[in-house]
């Protein structure tokens, strides 16, 4: 049998998600505490009500370390929002050259919005009023920026897997969080089904 969707995720993430260590030592762990653990497993299980705090910071901000330092969630939001707007509003915008960066603004919301769900090109295309390559494009930067990254279904037909419509998961909750206006908000993931 093949394996599932969520397993190829998994392989395709785990780099991502395996790096909680910087996470740790932002949020008080010594080096030889987090060494402690042979796995994250057994960290989430030693310590199940602090595990369960930060993984719920996690979920809520992100691991942006100025973020993740920041004390209050007013000084939260003012960081993730400069962010947000030194990164996706001036950075990328003038690497790509972008006359109307509220378009591409736009595709990243709508994409946040529709998190772990297939991306339809035609879709996002007629939503936006943009052209279909011009979505292409965006998306292409949005990857190569990682702001996100687009996961193809697993196939045992390789023309099956290339022609379906992939899924774009976010490298950062916290950045996906600010851009549907959910960030703090510890009731939106819970409501996903997390």
């Amino acid at each position: 049998s093949s394996p599932s969707g969520f397993v190829r995720i998994s392989c395709q993430l785990t780099p991502y998600l395996s790096s909680t260590q910087p996470y740790l030592l932002l949020n008080g762990y010594s080096p030889s505490s987090i060494s402690a653990f042979p796995s994250l497993d057994n960290f989430f299980q030693t310590d199940k009500i602090t595990a369960g705090n930060l993984l719920n910071e996690y979920l809520n901000f992100g691991g942006y370390p100025r973020v993740v330092l920041a004390q209050t969630l007013a000084e939260k939001i003012l960081v993730i929002n400069e962010i947000w707007q030194s990164y996706l509003e001036r950075d990328i915008a003038y690497l790509i050259g972008l006359k109307k960066k509220d378009e591409f603004i736009n595709l990243a919301r709508v994409l946040a919005s529709q998190i772990g769900k297939m991306i339809n090109i035609h879709e996002l295309s007629d939503t936006l009023n943009l052209a279909a390559k011009t979505v292409n494009l965006y998306l292409w930067y949005l990857e190569k920026t990682y702001i996100l990254q687009r996961v193809t279904p697993f196939s045992r037909n390789l023309r099956k897997e290339i022609t379906k419509m992939p899924i774009a998961y976010f490298f950062d909750l916290g950045l996906r969080n600010f851009s549907t206006n959910e960030f703090g908000d510890s009731t939106g993931f819970r409501q996903k089904g997390f």
